[in-house]
């Protein structure tokens, strides 16, 4: 129900947007996110970049990032079934029947 009140104030209760947005960013994502780079990423080698000359984007780039998306597909996945599965929002949110949220048949 909080939801569906802050999403009633800018006249956003009966559209698509209703749905998405509450959905897209999930504090466990985050959390999952943080300690899945905490653990896959040594200093040592963040570190050796710097020493090699290379820029905070670069290191981003072409150290962090190909070590990241393990956990960001993790969380994809795990977003997008949190999304799919949902029922609650979806129904309440949209003021027609039509489009059905996929739980419901």
């Amino acid at each position: 129900m909080p939801q569906y009140l802050l999403l009633s104030d800018p006249e956003l209760a009966g559209t698509q947007w209703s749905v998405l947005l509450p959905s897209n960013i999930s504090p466990f994502g985050i959390y999952l996110c943080r300690v899945y780079a905490a653990s896959t990423i040594p200093a040592e080698m963040l570190e050796a970049a710097r020493i090699d000359g290379a820029g905070e984007w670069r290191i981003f780039r072409s150290v962090v990032f190909p070590l990241m998306v393990p956990g960001m597909v993790t969380v994809f996945l795990l977003q997008f079934l949190g999304i799919r599965n949902n029922f609650l929002l979806p129904s309440s949110c949209s003021p027609t029947p039509e489009p059905s949220p996929s739980p419901s048949g």
